[in-house]
């Protein structure tokens, strides 16, 4: 019995170091290969504590089987030699190439608009994989595995985003399509799909990525709907599945009044806040509206205060940006305690 205690004991032990710790602080979002050279002079700076690396899946394999990792490289090396970590994350949605298309793949399109990126109304077009095509999930399933063959083994790694079954950005397990609700039923949505799909993915970064943290997003619009079922019965699954290593994130923190305890989506963060690891990201570039700096640390308050965020993502714009560098700085202090 001894023995028997001794081992669990031990296993136990390995299992809570197999991940290493969350990511903590202040992360400097970077997109695409253009931004990823950028990575060295933003790590040098004592305020920013990682960066959170965006790169499509167009990018990185433009034909199949032709994969190309270097702006990856780029980043973590950037991380390990200044002793900094990094989250990747890479991202499906709109940034597909048309050799996944032709291989069968369904296609949802649909327009949205919003004011984050740009700093005014911009409408965008959207082109997506229907999130629970089998085909699809069997080509990015594929991309994933190698995904985690080159990085497993990297210590600067410090979490990877799963990312696949999501129209637009391929990260937020929501299918909000323009409003458009018809769009929902011509292509056969059930939750039963949708979750199934992220369970999916889930399973394959967790067997992909198996010495790291992996970090769900959440949201709950699916048409003009709000819908947090398909969410919570996500991260349920992820949190029984791989206790030790799961966690989610939302990247919709801001300082605007609506986001608050009894926001549905606020919701679903707050219900799972304090377990596993919890990172947030500014909704905007706060700089295009030039809008104050008190605004920013508004909304990393309550990143802090409500949902318990171990880690904060900031835009690059707005890392960039001096009126806000005191308060990164702050926040910075805050989540590492000054380390």
């Amino acid at each position: 019995m001894r023995s028997f205690i001794s081992f669990f004991s031990i296993a136990a032990v390995a299992l809570s170091l197999y991940a290493g710790d969350a990511p903590r602080g202040i992360f400097c979002i970077l997109v695409g290969d253009y931004e990823a050279p950028d990575a060295d002079a933003i790590l040098a700076r004592p305020e920013i504590d990682g960066i959170t690396f965006y790169n499509s899946w167009r990018t990185v394999e433009p034909s199949e089987g032709n994969v190309r990792w270097q702006a990856y490289d780029t980043v973590l090396a950037a991380a390990e030699k200044h002793g900094k970590r990094a989250v990747f994350s890479l991202n499906t949605g709109n940034w597909i190439s048309n050799w996944v298309y032709d291989k069968g793949v369904k296609k949802i399109s649909f327009t949205s608009a919003d004011d984050y990126m740009t700093g005014k109304v911009t409408t965008r077009a959207h082109a997506s994989p229907v999130p629970w095509d089998p085909v699809f999930l069997d080509l990015f399933s594929v991309t994933v595995k190698k995904f985690g063959a080159r990085y497993n083994s990297r210590q600067g790694l410090a979490a990877v985003n799963i990312t696949g079954p999501a129209p637009e950005n391929g990260i937020e397990p929501c299918m909000p399509l323009g409003g458009r609700d018809e769009l929902l039923e011509v292509n056969g949505y059930t939750a039963e799909k949708f979750t199934g799909a992220w369970k999916r993915m889930i399973d394959t970064f967790a067997a992909s990525f198996p010495s790291h943290r992996l970090v769900m997003a959440t949201h709950d619009m699916f048409g003009s709907k709000r819908f947090a079922e398909p969410s919570m019965l996500i991260h349920r699954y992820g949190f029984s599945a791989y206790p030790e290593r799961y966690g989610i994130s939302a990247l919709f923190l801001t300082h605007d009044a609506w986001f608050g305890p009894e926001n549905s989506t606020v919701k679903i963060v707050t219900s799972f806040a304090g377990k596993g690891h919890t990172g947030m990201q500014l909704i905007r570039k706060y700089k295009m509206k030039e809008l104050p700096a008190s605004d920013v640390a508004a909304a990393m308050e309550k990143g802090i205060t409500l949902c318990k965020a171990d880690w904060i993502e900031v835009f690059k714009d707005d890392v960039n940006y001096a009126p806000y560098r005191d308060v990164l700085t702050k926040f910075h202090t805050r989540l590492t305690g000054g380390k």
